[in-house]
């Protein structure tokens, strides 16, 4: 990315260097007119320097305006207990706005674009007032992104993650969506991370056997990692309020993977939020059965807990 720019600098003082040891070292020159080739050095160094005056500094700058707005994402993302939600939507337009500045200054930069789309997004989360112009302007900046890199998968999948938010008051948005992950799983198709999006696309235009089909693709390519995602879209989904289609996501993980205890962890937490105590404890007791690594499985803990919670 924008290392490039910093880069330069060092590679144009190591020139400099260079050159002036070798002059040090080199034997006097004879006398005379200076030989063609000098002149094109020194014109090459001239058309460096204007590079180096011109373009690396203003890369520079939007790096430098990068990186601001990207430490206010990163406390966007991992709020304190004291921040305020005035204090969240300051730190968002603190992140926008320093993200703008980097577009504006390199905009054939298409990673600025990318990163000011989910910024916009972020903002999304936080304005449910203003939820959907936020969304159509990072879908703005991920249709632009698209434009620059045409073959790159994930700007395709992140569109398609906009329009699928759109289409709950849009319905039209949703057969856009499924176009999106198509062209993502088209650019990657061995990606079962794409094909899971598309498949969930696929069910919403109400396709549901190409849907399935697509599911199988990706367990077969990934059994686990498909069961991971399915599974932490279940949750996405119970969060939204959707209890059926997060306990099928579910239901698909398990009989695509019987050995994911993420699956069986997710659907035992919402069976005991949905008071289910019974079939909770089954799939919590699966869980131990399979003895997850701590390691390799962060997102299961106090297990035990759970377990004594389905138990009373």
């Amino acid at each position: 990315f924008g290392v490039a720019a910093i880069n330069l600098l060092w590679f144009l003082h190591l020139a400099v260097v260079q050159s002036l040891y070798r002059k040090s070292a080199a034997p006097a020159s004879p006398s005379g007119p200076p030989p063609f080739f000098f002149y094109v050095k020194q014109a090459a160094l001239a058309l460096l320097a204007g590079v180096f005056l011109f373009f690396p500094a203003a890369r520079l700058a939007a790096d430098i305006a990068f990186g601001h707005g990207s430490a206010a994402s990163d406390i966007l993302k991992h709020p304190g207990p004291q921040d305020s939600p005035s204090a969240l939507l300051y730190y968002s337009d603190y992140e926008i706005g320093h993200l703008r500045k980097a577009v504006a200054l390199c905009p054939l930069e298409v990673k600025y674009r990318l990163y000011l789309g989910l910024a916009y997004e972020e903002r999304a989360g936080l304005d449910k007032d203003g939820e959907r112009a936020w969304e159509l302007q990072a879908l703005t900046c991920y249709q632009k992104a698209i434009q620059m890199s045409p073959a790159n998968a994930y700007y395709y999948n992140d569109e398609g993650r906009v329009e699928t938010a759109l289409a709950r008051s849009d319905p039209p948005s949703a057969a856009r969506a499924e176009e999106a992950y198509r062209n993502a799983v088209h650019w990657d198709p061995a990606s079962p991370f794409f094909l899971v999006n598309w498949a969930l696309a696929l069910e919403k235009t109400g396709q549901t056997e190409e849907a399935r089909r697509e599911i199988q693709r990706a367990f077969q390519l990934d059994p686990a990692f498909t069961a991971k995602v399915l599974s932490q879209m279940a949750f996405e989904q119970y969060r939204s309020g959707d209890t059926k289609t997060a306990f099928r996501y579910l239901a698909e993980a398990v009989a695509g993977n019987s050995a994911c205890a993420e699956a069986y962890y997710c659907r035992g937490i919402l069976y005991l939020s949905e008071g289910d105590k019974k079939k909770a404890l089954e799939d919590l007791k699966e869980v131990k059965k399979l003895n997850p690594d701590p390691a390799t499985n962060p997102s299961i803990q106090s297990l035990d807990q759970f377990i004594e919670q389905a138990k009373k």
